[in-house]
């Protein structure tokens, strides 16, 4: 190997501490910013942060705000961790079945099954299958009832008191067919009609599918808004912003020690008032723009989508968000950190302000808004003969002939599932 020496050129963009310090203000969510601002003014003695003196982010003209309750804060919940939730449900837990628990909860999917099956997990750990079996029938039998379910007939049946015996034998006899949605089948096997079968399934609907949706329902923290939009007196929509409420000012420390180092004092602590004031500076500007970026945001939404705030019923018109920040003037990605995990305040609940720049399906001069063609679909199933529900099939030739949309029964196909809208075969049934 022989080493040499070479020059290399190249280019390379670095953000300036400002520009980066304004991008990380802007991205974060209002409740995590306000945060931040309180550390700062805890840490930095060159600020004073000015909050509301109620402590209330925005109260709407003329609605009730004086009920208990009322603040974002106050409903804000605290949990412990899934792990620890479960575990304490059973406290008689030795060192080694306490490991067990923990190792199996950690290859829990996203729903809360345990898809990898135990002889599969003896393999790559040091305990049996029987140890392993015998923890998770613990795990499954604990709340929320079903977790470490290999499926979802294992997830009902965890669900299902040990008396409804009839059902419970219902769902063993006929779990393959079930899990392949192979109703005929069950009718046939049964001698059922299928109203018999459609009410069986209604009943099954009503149990928790995804044991840890419920835990992640209750987990999960109230959100608060960034953005509020509300009508005043004259009827007239308006924005608001959260952190119109707060300000950072010079605090009485920082004008005193300017005060100091003027008159030839105080110099031995300058060189510190220095940094933390070039800190200061920095959030200051990064909020001020970020008001200012989220304001303009709040006012477009207003603009494009008046219709949807004069009736809630009408769906969302189409709005890119590529096609906003070339009006807004603004750079895609910087729209894109401005939209991220944030939510907007209507009157009839929250939003997250990404919903408001809706996709569209587009072929030749024909351009229409995801929401609107989830509400004919909705609107369609909602009205169909239970008894021949529209197939896939049907609906987009209901959109050609109807709306004069040529929408592909795939489009259609994908759309309907991501809406969480049953196929035509489990509509049938009930689901």
């Amino acid at each position: 190997m022989v080493l040499k020496l070479q020059t290399r050129q190249y280019q390379q963009t670095v953000m300036a501490p400002a520009l980066l310090q304004s991008l990380h203000c802007l991205q974060l969510p209002w409740a995590e910013l306000k945060q931040e601002l309180q550390h700062l003014w805890e840490t930095n003695p060159c600020v004073e942060l000015v909050m509301p003196k109620n402590d209330r982010e925005f109260v709407i003209p003329g609605a009730e705000s004086s009920r208990e309750g009322d603040r974002w804060e106050e409903r804000l919940i605290s949990r412990e961790s899934l792990e620890d939730y479960l575990v304490s449900q059973v406290p008689e837990l030795d060192t080694e079945e306490r490991e067990i628990f923990f190792f199996l909860i950690s290859h829990l999917d996203e729903r809360g099954y345990l898809k990898i099956s135990t002889e599969t997990l003896s393999q790559q750990s040091s305990w049996s299958v029987e140890a392993l079996e015998s923890t998770r029938h613990v795990l499954c039998s604990l709340e929320p009832k079903g977790i470490a379910a290999h499926d979802v007939v294992e997830c009902w049946l965890a669900q299902i008191p040990e008396e409804q015996i009839s059902l419970r034998q219902f769902l063993t006899r006929n779990k393959n067919d079930l899990l392949a949605k192979c109703y005929s089948r069950i009718v046939k096997r049964m001698h059922w009609n299928r109203q018999q079968l459609a009410q069986i399934l209604g009943y099954l609907r009503g149990l928790a599918a995804s044991p840890l949706k419920s835990w992640q329902e209750n987990d999960q923290q109230v959100r608060i808004p960034d953005l509020y939009f509300y009508q005043d007196a004259m009827k007239n929509w308006n924005v608001h912003l959260a952190s119109e409420s707060y300000a950072l000012i010079w605090s009485d420390a920082y004008k005193e020690w300017l005060t100091n180092s003027r008159n030839g004092k105080g110099k031995n602590i300058s060189a510190d008032f220095r940094s933390q004031r070039t800190i200061a500076k920095r959030w200051m500007r990064s909020l001020s723009l970020r008001t200012t970026t989220m304001h303009r945001i709040g006012q477009f939404i207003l603009d494009k989508q008046c219709l949807f705030f004069e009736r809630e019923e009408h769906p969302l018109l189409s709005l890119l968000q590529k096609d906003a920040a070339a009006e807004l003037q603004i750079n895609p990605a910087t729209l894109s950190r401005a939209l991220q995990g944030k939510y907007a305040s209507v009157p009839w609940g929250l939003m997250p302000l990404g919903d408001f720049f809706p996709r569209a399906w587009a072929k030749d001069d024909v351009k229409v808004s995801v929401p609107q063609i989830r509400q004919k679909i909705s609107e369609w199933v909602a009205d169909e003969d239970k008894d021949r529900p529209l197939s896939d099939e049907d609906l987009a030739q209901k959109l050609r002939r109807e709306m004069h949309w040529d929408i592909p029964r795939r489009t259609v196909e994908k759309y309907r599932k991501q809406w969480g809208i049953a196929s035509s075969r489990d509509r049938k049934y009930g689901l």
